[in-house]
């Protein structure tokens, strides 16, 4: 019963994923130059100037912007998967919960997120270490596009 409650709440989970990874704001930590306090920006500008391999999601963070959530639903979420605000705000309170019940699920999620809000390239691109990269990249995006049509995602 527990799973599929919990099943009931992955689209617009799916779609918080993505709204942390873009929007998740930091204020401890100085400031980067371009995304200000947005930290996984930050960290994707990096990853995509290849200066970082891996991003890792902080579950402090994460319980961060859930509270905050809880008190702010987003009306375009909410709008979007056809659900009422207060479904939402009760689906947020169990985020935490359901990440940990079901880590494969999210850490795709997240992935898909990071993939989707990654930045282009900019100066701090690193190009001595690109070649080697570039390919791991392009076999990556392939593997995802192929997923997509193929309706893994």
């Amino acid at each position: 019963v527990r799973s599929r409650e919990a099943a009931k709440r992955f689209p617009e989970l799916k779609e918080l994923c993505r709204k942390f990874i873009a929007s998740y704001e930091k204020r401890t930590e100085a400031p980067d130059t371009k995304y200000g306090a947005k930290k996984y920006k930050a960290l994707l500008q990096r990853a995509a100037n290849q200066r970082l391999e891996t991003i890792f999601v902080d579950l402090n963070d994460l319980e961060e912007f859930c509270k905050q959530e809880i008190t702010e639903p987003d009306d375009r979420i909410a709008d979007a998967k056809g659900i009422p605000k207060i479904r939402l705000q009760e689906s947020i309170e169990q985020w935490i919960g359901d990440l940990e019940a079901n880590a494969m699920r999210f850490m795709r999620y997240f992935y898909e997120a990071c993939d989707e809000e990654l930045p282009e390239r900019d100066a701090g691109f690193d190009a001595e270490t690109s070649m080697a990269k570039d390919v791991i990249m392009k076999w990556r995006q392939g593997m995802v596009q192929r997923q997509r049509e193929a309706g893994g995602a």
